[in-house]
């Protein structure tokens, strides 16, 4: 048990805190690509929701969201290069991007789910 005091908007409040891990601070680090990467599921197309899916196979320059981000019918999920060309590949609903599987630069086939919207 750690005895902590702790200051929240100038009001100080005495605090008993249990220790649960022997990993210290350090060990439990993470960055946001390592967190990004923990949120990509194998199979995004088994994921029940609106699928955005690749009109033809070609590359993403850009993706525009984030997972967990709302988005209106219309509004850019990513931005693939299809055939020389740029593309922008949009919301088909109004919903909240609840799996998206698209990185700047990767390879996507023609019919690849690129992000699935509830």
């Amino acid at each position: 048990m750690k005895h902590l005091k702790i200051t929240v908007d100038g009001q100080s409040f005495d605090v008993t805190v249990e220790e649960l891990s022997e990993k210290k601070p350090e060990d439990m680090k993470a960055n946001s690509k390592d967190c990004a990467q923990k949120e990509k599921v194998e199979d995004i197309s088994l994921i029940p929701g609106e699928k955005i899916i690749a009109p033809m196979a070609g590359s993403i320059i850009d993706v525009k969201v984030v997972v967990g981000q709302f988005v209106k019918k219309g509004d850019t999920i990513a931005i693939m290069e299809i055939m020389k060309m740029e593309n922008e590949i949009v919301a088909t609903i109004d919903g909240k991007v609840i799996a998206l599987q698209a990185e700047k630069g990767q390879n996507i086939a023609a019919n690849q789910v690129i992000a699935v919207l509830n």
